[in-house]
């Protein structure tokens, strides 16, 4: 059985049996993948529906991070967070100054850390924890400056003596260590939220939350 088919297969039980004491009649399950490639089970009974959010695509990668995170002692889901803010894990990623791929290498950063393609995930992924780790030891394993260095290079942060009063690259320490978080404690988590009619709702991304309804975290 393909690793995905798995997965998806555990968390329709799982949810199976986290709802069997809340609803006895079903009215039928059925799921589908939004353009991101996020999937979506959907529990539909006479008065409630239930959505549990399966394999988000970065999951894809998650093999490749570990290993070369902790190849170069870094965190993985530092890692994934940072490919998250800086790609959105699109692999044919190109920015408008020339960044490529999943961590968004530039040409010459590629070539000066040996990366044989840029295009290649592995590799890519390599190349950017490669610099991360640099970034790392050059700034004392602080996170803040080390994000700061990746994002606008290491000469700026020490220009400035801190995070430079850039947005771009202030927005970008903000975003990855709130990802960073969200995939540490965020990530393994289930929730339940009622909205506006009273129907329950059980859901593991917190990020797909409604705004302004009430919600807790029940695992």
């Amino acid at each position: 059985m393909k690793k995905n088919s798995h997965n998806f297969l555990l968390a329709i039980l799982f949810t199976c049996y986290l709802l069997l004491f809340t609803c006895s009649t079903w009215a039928g399950t059925s799921y589908y993948t939004d353009q991101k490639g996020q999937t979506y089970v959907i529990y539909q009974s006479d008065n409630s529906k239930y959505v549990l959010v399966i394999k988000p695509k970065e999951d894809g990668f998650d093999l490749s991070i570990k290993e070369l995170a902790e190849k170069h002692n870094l965190d993985p889901l530092l890692v994934k967070a940072v490919i998250k803010v800086e790609s959105d894990f699109e692999v044919a990623a190109l920015s408008k100054k020339g960044a490529q791929g999943l961590m968004q290498l530039m040409p010459q950063t590629a070539r000066h850390l040996g990366v044989k393609d840029v295009w290649d995930p592995h590799h890519n992924i390599e190349g950017g924890v490669k610099y991360l780790r640099k970034m790392f030891d050059k700034f004392n394993n602080n996170l803040s400056l080390a994000l700061a260095a990746y994002n606008a290079g290491p000469n700026k942060v020490k220009r400035y003596g801190g995070v430079p009063p850039y947005p771009e690259t202030q927005r970008f320490v903000r975003k990855v260590i709130s990802y960073y978080q969200y995939y540490k404690v965020g990530g393994y988590a289930i929730y339940v939220y009622t909205d506006k009619n009273g129907n329950p709702y059980f859901i593991n991304n917190f990020s797909n939350i409604p705004k302004g309804v009430s919600w807790k975290r029940i695992d």
